[in-house]
């Protein structure tokens, strides 16, 4: 996710520009959104539903 630099995910430069205080902002948004959703799943029944019927049809089969 994009944290105020122009670097590639999982490179070095990343790394280093997570640890910046621009990055920090970025960061927490996107932590936020993810609680968030995480909230939503637990207390609506019929999206857990939802989420694991969609997961459901898109995970590869194991084979037998």
């Amino acid at each position: 996710f994009y944290i105020g630099s122009d670097a590639v995910n999982h490179s070095e430069e990343y790394t280093q520009a997570a640890g910046a205080e621009k990055a920090q902002c970025y960061t927490l948004r996107v932590a936020k959104a993810l609680a968030m959703t995480a909230v939503d799943v637990l207390c609506c029944p019929d999206l857990l539903k939802k989420v694991r019927e969609d997961f459901n049809q898109v995970k590869p089969k194991q084979e037998e």
